[in-house]
């Protein structure tokens, strides 16, 4: 049996021989830390298209489609079965409709994000995008995209790791920012309050802020409705904060979900990690609560 060296060594020899059929793997082969398993092997570079002066990756597929700034580091449009945008862009922060803050009292950078995206045998595609902040924060930040192959459903996971010596707790943040105010929903522990449903809606210019992360939250918007699920991943250092999760209108007609992971002061090798993933439907408008929760449910049945 062949030593794992020597394997290996063969698999570097064929990529040298072929370097454009293999240049997407042997980059994650040597700096992705994810566990690729055989359906989904990069087969495949996509390529960035010009979108409000940017040079943006499309993922897409029969129901869903996504544009990924890899300067800002978030999504720029977002459509379900060709829709209009259902991001909302035009804030006065500039930032993408969707995307990751690093909540901190340090001074922060406007380092731009660096990107590839390819595909994988399985149909799905992806896109990882890195950023290396320096002084006096020390994070490698990645976000790593992955559009299913034929679903509605979009995973993003999030990752800070600490490179140097700095004093500075960090947390991630998780935002999506919707055109328009319609419903907004989100898990209700006071089940009795909403007919054993779980869940409660909020309305015009309304804030909701929980002092914990709440699994899900959500919004409709006409007959889409969007679902965003979350995940804690690692905390290798003790927290000094707890999450929390709000969703609220804004006076410009905007509805805003945020989910913040703990804080924690990291040590040089400590990460913070945070999944969220998307899931995109149409659904009836003005359904009772009972149904809308019954949505929710198909919907986080259907993992990615």
């Amino acid at each position: 049996m062949q030593s794992t060296t020597h394997r290996i060594s063969q698999i570097i020899k064929t990529i040298a021989l072929r370097p454009h059929r293999y240049a997407v793997a042997f980059i994650l082969f040597c700096g992705f830390s994810t566990i690729v398993t055989a359906d989904d092997i990069p087969v495949a570079p996509i390529e960035t298209i010009s979108f409000g002066g940017h040079d943006d990756y499309l993922l897409k597929n029969k129901k869903m489609s996504v544009l990924i700034d890899p300067i800002f580091g978030g999504l720029v449009k977002m459509t379900y079965r060709e829709s209009e945008n259902l991001l909302s862009t035009n804030n006065p922060a500039q930032l993408p409709g969707e995307g990751v803050l690093i909540e901190t009292d340090a001074p922060q950078s406007d380092k731009s994000w660096k990107g590839r995206a390819w595909k994988s045998t399985d149909g799905s595609q992806h896109a990882l995008l890195t950023r290396h902040l320096g002084p006096p924060l020390d994070l490698k930040c990645t976000r790593h995209y992955r559009l299913d192959a034929e679903r509605a459903i979009l995973s993003i996971e999030d990752k800070m790791e600490r490179t140097g010596y700095s004093q500075s707790p960090v947390a991630i943040v998780s935002y999506l920012n919707l055109a328009g105010s319609y419903p907004g929903y989100h898990p209700e522990t006071n089940t009795n309050q909403t007919n054993g449903v779980g869940m409660v809606q909020i309305a015009e210019e309304e804030a909701y802020r929980h002092e914990q992360n709440r699994p899900w939250l959500a919004a409709q918007q006409k007959d889409f409705f969007i679902l965003q699920e979350f995940h804690a991943g690692a905390l290798t250092a003790n927290p000094s904060q707890p999450g929390h999760s709000s969703l609220e209108h804004d006076k410009s007609q905007r509805m805003h979900l945020h989910q913040q992971s703990p804080s924690a002061a990291l040590q040089p090798g400590d990460r913070i990690e945070q999944t969220t993933v998307l899931y995109l439907t149409r659904i009836a408008t003005n359904l009772a609560p009972r149904e809308i929760k019954a949505e929710i449910d198909k919907l986080l049945s259907s993992k990615p």
